[in-house]
This record gives structure tokens, sequence and C-alpha cells, in this order.
């Protein structure tokens, strides 16, 4: 599925049915998010946005 339409599933009113955890980008969420605001004028707060940390390199020793 194109990040697009897995975006468009995951925000729809059944997107919790379609896809309760869906990998999508930063901008699609924020995007989102001001949408509703608009309409609503208040946050989506059924969704979420996790970010994954980053992998870093272990400190050597000193």
């Amino acid at each position: 599925m194109a990040a697009d339409e897995q975006a468009d599933s995951y925000f729809s009113d059944e997107g919790e049915n379609i896809a309760p955890v869906s990998l999508i980008y930063e901008h699609q969420y924020l995007a989102h998010q001001v949408s509703h605001q608009r309409r609503h004028h208040e946050q989506d707060t059924s969704r979420v946005l996790l970010y994954h940390p980053r992998r870093r390199p272990s400190p050597s020793p000193s």
C-alpha cells in the first residue's frame, strides 16, 4: 500500500479497525491534525505520533 493510501486508511473513520498501528510520515500526521482542528475545533486525541529513536553508537570508553 502506498504511503498516501495508508495514511488515508489510518485517518478514516474506520481507521482503527483497518490499521490500529500504521507507519506514516510526520507531515501526514500533522496535516491530519490541522484538518481535524479546523473542522472540530479540537485535536484528534485518538491518534498519536510515535518516534522511533535512532540508534546511536555507544560511547567509546575513555
